[in-house]
């Protein structure tokens, strides 16, 4: 598969987006995008655990610190998400 194809794939382009704007948390986030960047999170978060899966608990603890990791830029497009339904981004929180 070329990688213009997978990079040209909307869940993709979001998580890209997402982590560009990791430290952002002014602005809007349209819907389409943060649940693109959902779904590749869960995908990406799968695909470790089924990897690394076979070496038994480290799978489980790698997929972890990732998702620690990953922890902020999610919660920072969650605050640019509320901003685009007109709440403020502690909204996140509820």
């Amino acid at each position: 598969m070329d990688m213009n194809k997978i990079l040209n794939l909307p869940f993709v382009q979001a998580y890209l987006k997402m982590l560009s704007k990791m430290t952002d948390y002014k602005g809007r986030e349209d819907r389409e995008t943060f649940w693109w960047a959902v779904l590749g999170n869960a995908i990406l978060i799968f695909i470790i655990r089924l990897i690394f899966g076979l070496f038994g608990s480290f799978g489980s603890v790698l997929a972890g610190l990732i998702s620690l990791v990953l922890c902020v830029p999610m919660i920072m497009m969650g605050i640019r998400r509320m901003h685009d339904v007109s709440k403020p981004g502690w909204w996140i929180v509820v």
